[in-house]
This record gives C-alpha cells, structure tokens and sequence, in this order.
C-alpha cells in the first residue's frame, strides 16, 4: 500500500471522506470502490486526513483512530493507495470549487466514490449535488452509497461511535465500527507496578486527537510483535497511587520478555468495571484475578 499526498501517477477509484473510524458504512464503501476498480483493472485509492480537521473548523472532537492506526485498517479493506492530505489553517479556507480543482488536477481519476452525506470545502460547502455537477463536466463516474443504518434504523456515524466510547459503551462502538476499538503506540517507562503482581505491564499515552473510552478496566487483547495476547486494561488514572493522568496501563497475560520501547496495538473489546481506588496492594491482586476472571468470560462470549 502507498502513501501519496499530492500526486500520483496511475490511474484509481477514489473513496472520498474523512473516514475517522472506519466504521461498517465506511467499509461497506470501500468494498463498494475496491469492485470498481477491479473491474476498471485500476487501484483503488481513499482519500482521508493524516491528522485532526475539526479543530480548524471550530469543532470539539477527536479522530476516533490515529492516522496510523488507519493505515493499517485499510491496508486489511485492500486498498492500494492512501491520499493522506494535511489539514492546516489554509487547506481549512479552501473552497468547494479549488478543493475539487486540486484533487481532480493531481490524480488521474477513473471513478469516485462517496456517501450520501460527504462535505467538503470551506465550512462543509461543498456536498454530493456539487460533486455530481463536477465528475460530470470531467467525464467522472460517481457512486453515491447510501447511508449505512443499525438493525434498529440508526444511521452509522463516527458521532454516534463517539458518544459509545465516552460512554463506556466498547461493545457497542465496536458493533458499529465491525472491529475493536484500538490503541495503538510505542510502550512508555512507568512505574512498572503490574509486574509486582506477576504481570508484565505496557504503557501507553494516549494521543491528543485520538477519541478515548470512558475510564474503566476493560478485557483487551495486545499485540506485540504480530502476536495478539489476552490482557486486562486500565485506561484513566490510578486512584489507588494517587496518579490521576490519564494513561492506558496493560496487564498481558502469558507474555514473557521485556516490553518496554515495542509498538504494540491494543484491542477493547468490552467493559470489566470501573476505575477504583483500593485500601491495599493485596485487594489490588485479589481484584486483579478476578478481572481476568471476569475477561475471560467476556472474551468467550465475542
């Protein structure tokens, strides 16, 4: 898969959207691109943001997954190509009409692909009835793919995901998305207090335009070094030491070896308990144990 951000010299399908969480509709989307360009006998590429545009639109919300993390979501969805625009204060002015100009200028595009509710351009201007009017004085085939909607007919968007998260809500969020929440980093020096129990701990900070779950403990699997162990996690503070940063600390089970420096991915996939704070060392290793427990049943009904 490559990486472009300005120019790229063959021919593509272009997904377009911000993509922040690959979620079901996102997915379904891509799907929907990738079979175009099969049959075109052209890459598919998907266009997105490498870091967070809704700061520079006055807008206080998070990316639910890093650039990085995405990369590696649509590297699994096949796409071939990732056109990975920087969002600065003079990209946010671009307007609807030079937003266009500029993608349809630097890449060679046999067809485009979008939901029903794509924006772009200064202050969301631009919309799917200003792109049909484009791709048709380019001589650009354009799919429009319809909301993707819950069981219950709730439309799948990143907001929705969002809310799920800081609500603690993790199997919920990861229904809508078709995939586990995900913490991705290199492991960070900390205390080191899980090994005290008998459990390798990995640390991670979390980035500032990354979306986060709602404090808690929750049943994890961590991978390191292409190998998924079954882990517990806190992610917030530590009550019981008095540290009230916010740090996602990974208990991994049955892993040996020293972690510290590793890149490692943590994958949420539901709720234990809440954070708490605890009389003694002993109570943390008794309720340690039974969160294991407790993660173990979790994991059995996935």
């Amino acid at each position: 898969m490559k990486i472009v951000e300005n120019n790229y010299d063959k021919e593509i399908v272009l997904a377009m959207g911000l993509f922040d969480s690959v979620h079901r509709g996102h997915a379904h989307l891509i799907a929907e691109a990738k079979e175009i360009a099969e049959s075109e006998g052209v890459e598919l590429a998907v266009f997105t943001f490498k870091n967070n545009p809704f700061r520079f639109y006055n807008r206080d919300a998070k990316m639910v997954f890093t650039f990085s993390e995405r990369l590696k979501i649509f590297e699994e969805l096949g796409v071939d190509v990732v056109i990975g625009k920087t969002m600065d204060a003079d990209y946010a002015k671009t307007t609807k009409e030079d937003f266009i100009s500029g993608i349809f200028d630097s890449f060679r595009i046999k067809a485009v692909v979008c939901g029903a509710d794509y924006t772009f351009g200064a202050g969301g201007n631009g919309n799917v009835d200003y792109l049909k009017k484009r791709v048709e004085e380019a001589g650009i085939s354009l799919t429009v793919v319809p909301y993707f909607r819950t069981d219950n007919g709730d439309k799948i968007s990143s907001n929705l995901i969002r809310k799920c998260l800081s609500d603690g809500q993790i199997r919920r969020a990861n229904q809508l998305m078709g995939r586990p929440y995900m913490i991705s980093g290199n492991v960070v020096h900390c205390f080191g207090r899980g090994r005290e129990f008998g459990f390798p701990t990995a640390n991670l900070f979390v980035p500032e335009e990354k979306a986060t779950l709602r404090e808690g403990v929750y049943a994890t699997g961590v991978e390191v070094d292409g190998y998924t162990y079954d882990a517990i996690t806190n992610i917030g503070s530590k009550p019981t030491f008095d540290d009230y940063s916010f740090t996602v600390e990974s208990f991994l089970i049955d892993y040996k070896g020293d972690l510290y420096g590793k890149f490692i991915t943590v994958y949420f996939y539901g709720k234990i308990r809440d954070t708490r704070k605890f009389a003694s060392e002993n109570e943390i290793r008794a309720r340690i144990e039974q969160d294991i427990e407790v993660a173990a049943l979790i994991k059995r009904t996935l």
